[in-house]
């Protein structure tokens, strides 16, 4: 899959300023509060990573604090766990984001996530917020057997480049570094919300 990130060194070649500027004035960054992770399925629980996690219908999540493209993606745990009546057995899970309010529209496609299955060792592949906003996505290993937990991370990157011209008239154009613009953006009120159907 195609690299969006970038060194902090290209990203001052680009801009032609120097190290002491960029990093006090021009550096972009976006943050993320108030991350609630939450079931829409009665079968399905969620806990946050703990020696003894406490599965229910929603749990807390801190989100992505401090993003900036050059920086590791950010990452977060949690577990998944199928309670599901006798009966219903293996169910098939699949994540999306619901509500974001404040810089959305400016972050929504420069924000991705991607989920790695620690029970199984799988990755997933790169999603921005406005994907998983539009439909829901399938985890790495989404079959969760009767009373099966499952543990994964949530990583959260920025990109280094806009991948479409984000506002359709200039200076911006689609490929241009992203830069001071993107200065102190952040969106609240984000949740990430896991369904899940019995498995035929």
């Amino acid at each position: 899959m195609k690299r969006y990130f970038f060194s902090l060194g290209s990203l001052l070649l680009v801009s032609g300023l120097t190290v002491t500027t960029a990093l006090a004035v021009f550096l972009p960054q976006a943050r993320f509060t108030g991350m609630q992770l939450k079931t829409r399925s009665y079968e399905i629980s969620v806990a946050r990573q703990e020696a003894s996690p406490q599965y229910g219908p929603t749990a807390h999540l801190s989100g992505a604090i401090n993003l900036r493209p050059e920086m590791e993606p950010f990452e977060e745990q949690f577990w998944v766990k199928n309670t599901s009546p006798d009966g219903i057995g293996t169910v098939n899970i699949a994540m999306q984001f619901e509500g974001g309010v404040g810089d959305w529209d400016e972050l929504k496609d420069l924000v991705r996530v991607r989920f790695l299955d620690t029970t199984d060792d799988v990755m997933g592949e790169w999603h921005s917020l406005a994907e998983m906003k539009n439909e829901p996505i399938e985890p790495p290993s989404p079959l969760l057997y009767a009373d099966q937990p499952r543990k994964y991370h949530i990583y959260y990157g920025f990109l280094d480049y806009y991948p479409t011209d984000p506002d359709g008239d200039g200076p911006l154009v689609e490929g241009d570094p992203i830069g001071h613009e993107m200065m102190n953006k952040s969106i609240t009120d984000l949740s990430l919300v896991i369904s899940g159907v019995p498995y035929r």
